[in-house]
């Protein structure tokens, strides 16, 4: 394949460059060395829970441009890269939310880890399809989280928590797999897309797509 070269070329310097970032910051949410830390294979780990690169959730945090109103809940936080990322900017409360305990506890250990934060972020280990969504959540994130039916309880409790306290919910969906099960559910609607980067393949590039949505519906 003429691209295999240049994409093992990438991915190494990003992971190198990743690395770098978690030095900086304090904390540690490489991918190889989480799924050695779990005994996962490698790929296994990154086709499930494969941390968002720094540059791509810089990049979606800055187009949301969160201020101090601002709540942000991530579906499926992992290692808590993306909260780690979000407390550099002016979220008021930052939740990082997973199933698995130890990525929980490792994530926890990182947002503890943090050299500096606007706000600490929390870490809750719970299910997303009964979790109550906190009412001042503005802003859910999705990357390598979950889809069907278990996408769309989670959602259902984003909108449960609408339905208490009627404000303006956003959705940023990276590698947006189940964008059209999302537009079939009649409680988003569609805004806008961005791209984190430029891949030069079809299949390279869908991944690199970060789709947003509102909440619409009361119901």
């Amino acid at each position: 394949m003429l691209f295999a070269p240049l994409k093992s070329a990438y991915l190494h310097y990003r992971h190198i460059r990743d690395i770098r970032r978690d030095n900086g910051m304090g904390i540690c949410t490489d991918d190889v060395a989480i799924s050695a830390r779990l005994g996962h294979d490698l790929g296994y780990y990154n086709r499930t829970h494969r941390a968002i690169p720094y540059s791509a959730a810089n990049y979606i945090l800055s187009h949301i441009a969160p201020n101090q109103s601002d709540s942000l809940l991530d579906y499926g936080c992992g290692a808590g890269r993306l909260i780690c990322v979000a407390s550099q900017f002016p979220f008021s409360r930052i939740v990082g939310l997973d199933l698995n305990k130890e990525l929980c506890a490792i994530a926890r250990s990182n947002t503890n880890k943090l050299h500096s934060c606007r706000v600490r972020p929390e870490v809750i280990c719970d299910d997303a399809t009964t979790y109550r969504v906190p009412d001042e959540i503005t802003v859910v994130f999705l990357y390598n989280s979950f889809g069907g039916d278990t996408l769309l309880a989670a959602l259902s409790r984003v909108v449960e928590s609408y339905n208490r306290a009627p404000r303006r919910i956003r959705l940023a969906y990276l590698n947006p797999k189940e964008h059209e099960l999302l537009m079939s559910a009649g409680f988003l609607t569609y805004s806008n897309r961005i791209y984190i980067s430029w891949r030069p393949t079809s299949e390279w590039r869908r991944t690199q797509i970060v789709r947003f949505y509102e909440v619409a519906c009361c119901s």
